[in-house]
């Protein structure tokens, strides 16, 4: 199964970025290998993902629960938080696809 991951564009990352530093770590590339979105984007709703960099963390191997997976893409897009909080949703689509979201929380 694939996850969708939507990341803000505040931490300052491409999908190709993302994707590359998640692929260069051997603990994350054991979980799932990531690759920039290249569907058609008609699957979201467009006002939803505006700003938002997509990534899919393809067939997540067996038996890694989603808090796992979550640690994984926390730990990865932390650096670039510059000291605010990370907020993540999670929603199961319509069509079975899992989308988990990576925001940061307003700055002070």
């Amino acid at each position: 199964m694939d996850m969708i991951v939507a990341i803000d564009d505040e931490f300052g990352l491409t999908a190709t970025e993302f994707a590359h530093q998640w692929n260069m770590s051997g603990d994350h590339s054991a979980v799932a290998v990531a690759r920039p979105l290249s569907e058609p984007a008609d699957r979201f709703d467009p006002g939803e993902m505006v700003g938002t960099v997509l990534v899919v963390l393809g067939t997540l191997a067996s038996g890694v629960g989603g808090n796992a997976v979550y640690d994984l893409l926390k730990r990865l897009l932390t650096r670039r938080a510059k000291g605010r909080e990370i907020y993540y949703r999670r929603t199961e689509r319509p069509d079975g696809a899992t989308v988990v979201e990576f925001r940061l929380t307003e700055s002070d």
